[in-house]
């Protein structure tokens, strides 16, 4: 199947998604409608326009303890520092995966060089660099905590775990060590509302 025949089936499937929702919601509660049919259009675009495989992301009912794996060891704390900053900066529903992926590649990429810190706590904390964390340490915002947010605080903690267990953007390994509401550094790239550069 071409690309061009990929984006049409996926615009089709997902106008199917939206009168399911619409239906959904009339019937049961619409914030469950909302987010349900958020996550089933974002694994058909997943499996139709991109790499991604869709097995990857876990239905909502799996949470952040479900995934363990014996063949990797993830650090929970840094899974959830890491998701924790996703959500912040990249949580929003407007925002692709890829972008949410670069935030995070950013993050690590700044671990590992040596003008930052070299722990993704010191790195978080490092003053004027990633919202209040610095005077707060890593703590997630209190709309986190709302039902509506559910859905955003999953998948932030879905992409933290891609990007632990060895998935990176298109920018890892390039240097890109700048991400921000405005322009810095060289080679910028823009996508969602937010520049990264080198």
């Amino acid at each position: 199947m071409s690309k061009k025949d990929s984006v049409l089936v996926f615009g089709i499937f997902t106008s199917m998604l939206v009168v399911l929702l619409l239906i959904a919601a009339l019937t049961t509660g619409a914030d469950t409608a909302i987010h349900t049919t958020a996550y089933a259009a974002e694994v058909a675009y997943d499996s139709v326009v991109s790499d991604v495989d869709p097995a990857e992301d876990p239905p909502l009912a799996i949470l952040y303890d479900d995934f363990e794996d014996d063949t990797m060891v993830i650090d929970e704390h840094e899974l959830e520092m890491l998701a924790c900053v996703i959500y912040q900066e990249a949580g929003a529903d407007t925002c692709t995966n890829r972008c949410r992926m670069r935030v995070g590649d950013v993050v690590l990429t700044r671990v590992l060089d040596p003008r930052f810190p070299n722990t993704l706590e010191e790195v978080l904390t490092q003053k004027a660099q990633y919202g209040l964390f610095h005077w707060t340490g890593i703590v997630w915002p209190e709309r986190s905590k709302l039902e509506s947010e559910r859905y955003a605080v999953d998948r932030a903690y879905r992409i933290a775990k891609r990007l632990l267990s060895g998935e990176h953007s298109d920018l890892w390994g390039r240097g890109y060590i700048w991400q921000a509401e405005f322009s810095q550094g060289t080679d910028v790239v823009y996508e969602c509302g937010i520049y990264f550069g080198r």
